[in-house]
């Protein structure tokens, strides 16, 4: 049984590291999907806005349609990249890894209170590998980056010396 709570351990801990990566992920993501799409609004009310007939430049015209064309990039940019489709799923596949994470921190206290038994924990344990085999596969999708996995480590490390 050591080696099954070994593993189960591991779990835990995999779990907390994968569930931090992809809200990283999730922070990441919405902050460029805000800042691309405040730039199309702030681009957008500027093209619109009466103040740029006030201007008498010769050069209005072009002004204006160069920034309809980077309004337009920007927002074929933000749709390409399917930001919000990326950010519901880091959402999600943070989620799961958390109740991932807090379920193996229960059957393990469970365990170690010795207030279920050994097949009872093995049972328990099994469920959740598959619960985690199946979070992997359902959001394969959504690989956080390595850098992200990096900073949760980090993350996680520092709050676990507090």
């Amino acid at each position: 049984m050591e080696k099954i709570v070994q593993e189960v351990e591991k779990l835990n801990s995999d779990s907390r590291t994968v569930k931090t990566a992809h809200y990283l992920a999730f922070q990441k993501k919405q902050v460029k999907h805000k800042i691309v799409g405040g730039c199309i609004i702030i681009i957008n009310i500027i093209i619109l806005s009466p103040l740029l007939e006030l201007l008498t430049l010769k050069y209005t015209v072009i002004f204006v349609r160069v920034l309809a064309i980077v309004s337009a990039s920007l927002a074929a940019f933000q749709t390409f990249f399917n930001y919000q489709k990326e950010i519901e799923l880091h959402l999600s596949a943070g989620e799961a890894y958390t109740r991932i994470y807090r379920k193996s921190r229960f059957i393990l206290s469970k365990y170690t209170d010795k207030l279920i038994e050994k097949d009872d924990f093995l049972k328990e344990s099994e469920d959740l590998l598959q619960d985690y085999l199946n979070a992997n596969n359902t959001y394969k999708s959504c690989i956080p980056s390595n850098k992200d996995y990096d900073d949760a480590v980090k993350s996680n490390e520092k709050r676990t010396k507090k």
